[in-house]
C-alpha cells in the first residue's frame, strides 16, 4: 500500500473513492520505553526538551473504490449504448452519440437505421474509430460536425461511414476542423441521391471545411454531383491538406458548379477520379478550378 497524504488525499474525488479506518498502527508510541526491536527507526533514542511534543506521524489511509461504483468511461459501443447514457467526454440520447468538449474517447460496433456520432458545435475533441459501421438513415450523416467543431479523428481497423439518401459520410461543412490520422482504412459514402453530399465534407449546397488526412488508408465516395472529399453539391472545396496517407477518391475538391478551393498534396499516394458534376482534383461542372499546390 502506497500512503496518501495531506493534498493528495483532498483531491481524490470522494464521488468515486471512500476512505477506510484511519491506520494508526504503524507507529509505536515512543512516550514508552521500547526494545531492541526499534533500532534502526529514526525516532529511536530521539531525545526532546522537557515539555516538548513528539513529533506528528502522518495519517495514512487505506483508499478503497467504492463498490457498485466505476469511473466514467471513455470507450463507447455504439451498437449496445442504451439510451440517457453518458461518460467522460460523451453522451447518448435518443440515436445519437454526441462527442462533447474535451473529449477522447473509443468508439467501437456496427449500427444502421439512424444511430450516428455527432461532434457538438464549438467542441474541440478526440475520437477513435475501432472497427465501426455506420449507415445512417435518410438526410443523416454517420458522423457529423456541428458548426465550428474541431476534430482529431484516428482509425484503426476498417471502419465505414456510409451516409443515408442526399447527405455525407463524414460531414465536416465550412468552419469546421478535421484532421485524420491513423493506420486503419476508412470508408466515407456519400448518400445516394440528387442532390447529394461529399464523402468527407459538405453536404448538399455545403463548403467543405479544413480536412487534413495525415495517414491510414481514406477511401471517399460521394453520392454523385459531388466531390469524393470537398464539397456537396453547390459547394465549394474549402480547404484540403493531405499529407501522408492511401486516399482514393471520387474527385477532390467542389462539388457540382463549385469551384475547388484550397487543395494541397504534400505527401501520400493519392488516386481520385471525377464522378458525375465533380472533377479528380479541382472544381466541379462548371465550377472554378480553385488553388492547388504539392
Amino acid at each position: 500500500m502506497v500512503p496518501i497524504t495531506g493534498s493528495a488525499l483532498e483531491a481524490i474525488t470522494y464521488e468515486y473513492y471512500e476512505y477506510a479506518e484511519e491506520i494508526t498502527a504503524p507507529y509505536p508510541d515512543y512516550s514508552e520505553e521500547t526494545d531492541a526491536e526499534d533500532e534502526g527507526d529514526p525516532y529511536y533514542e530521539q531525545e526532546y526538551p522537557e515539555g516538548e511534543e513528539y513529533p506528528e506521524y502522518p495519517e495514512v489511509y487505506d483508499i478503497q473504490p467504492m463498490a457498485g461504483i466505476m469511473p466514467l468511461s471513455t470507450a463507447v459501443d455504439i451498437s449496445t449504448v442504451i439510451d440517457g447514457a453518458s461518460g467522460l467526454g460523451w453522451a447518448f440520447s435518443g440515436d445519437v452519440l454526441t462527442v462533447l468538449d474535451g473529449a477522447d474517447i473509443v468508439v467501437t460496433g456496427s449500427v444502421t437505421g439512424g444511430r450516428r456520432i455527432e461532434v457538438a458545435a464549438g467542441a474541440v475533441a478526440e475520437v477513435t474509430l475501432d472497427g465501426v459501421s455506420i449507415t445512417g438513415a435518410s438526410f443523416q450523416s454517420a458522423l457529423l460536425l456541428n458548426t465550428g467543431a474541431n476534430l482529431i479523428l484516428n482509425v484503426e481497423g476498417i471502419n465505414t461511414l456510409t451516409a443515408g439518401s442526399n447527405s455525407t459520410g463524414l460531414r465536416a461543412p465550412g468552419g469546421t476542423y478535421l484532421s485524420i490520422n491513423g493506420t486503419g482504412i476508412l470508408n466515407a459514402n456519400g448518400g445516394p441521391g440528387s442532390p447529394a453530399g461529399a464523402g468527407i465534407g459538405g453536404c448538399n449546397w455545403e463548403s467543405g471545411g479544413t480536412i487534413t488526412i495525415n495517414g491510414g488508408t481514406i477511401n471517399a465516395q460521394s453520392g454523385g454531383s459531388a466531390a469524393g472529399i470537398g464539397g456537396g453539391w453547390l459547394g465549394h472545396g474549402g480547404n484540403i491538406a493531405i499529407n501522408d496517407g492511401i486516399i482514393n477518391a471520387s474527385g477532390i475538391g467542389g462539388g457540382f458548379q463549385s469551384d475547388g478551393g484550397n487543395i494541397t498534396i504534400t505527401g501520400g499516394t493519392v488516386t481520385s477520379i471525377g464522378g458525375w458534376g465533380s472533377a479528380g482534383i479541382g472544381g466541379g461542372s462548371y465550377g472554378g478550378g480553385g488553388v492547388g499546390s504539392s
